[in-house]
């Protein structure tokens, strides 16, 4: 495989960062506007901008996924780290956090390591 062709596994998980990225970038902004209505606003005002950021790092990821970039490649597999430990905290914390949400960036991690067609896209070594 030529290291400027893309992965179909990449092309399917640039999209569907964009779509959570515009996702959380709305839900961010619902959660902004409805702290302005809620007695404990300022919750809901930390937790919309934190939501609005995770948002706005998936659309730039997902832009460096489409077009190849090494710093797309590590920045996937850091987020997808964290999105695996945060889930765990909230699953062993009993916050309503499913096995679901574990799965997936679990899944994200093994297939950005484990296949060299995804390796080769991006440069890594072998």
């Amino acid at each position: 495989m030529s290291s400027k062709q893309r992965p179909g596994g990449i092309t399917i998980l640039a999209v569907l960062l964009v779509i959570g990225g515009v996702l959380s970038i709305l839900a961010g902004l619902g959660l902004m506007a409805l702290s302005s209505t809620v007695a404990a606003g300022s919750g809901y005002t930390l937790f919309g901008l934190l939501t609005l950021v995770l948002g706005i790092i998936d659309l730039g990821l997902a832009v460096g996924l489409w077009t190849l970039q090494p710093w797309a490649y590590w920045g996937t597999i850091v987020i997808e780290v964290i999105n695996i430990v945060l889930t765990l905290i909230l699953m062993l914390g009993s916050y309503g956090s499913s096995i679901t949400s574990l799965i997936i960036p679990v899944i994200v991690v093994i297939y950005m390591f484990t296949n060299q067609n995804v390796k080769t896209a991006f440069g890594q070594p072998a």
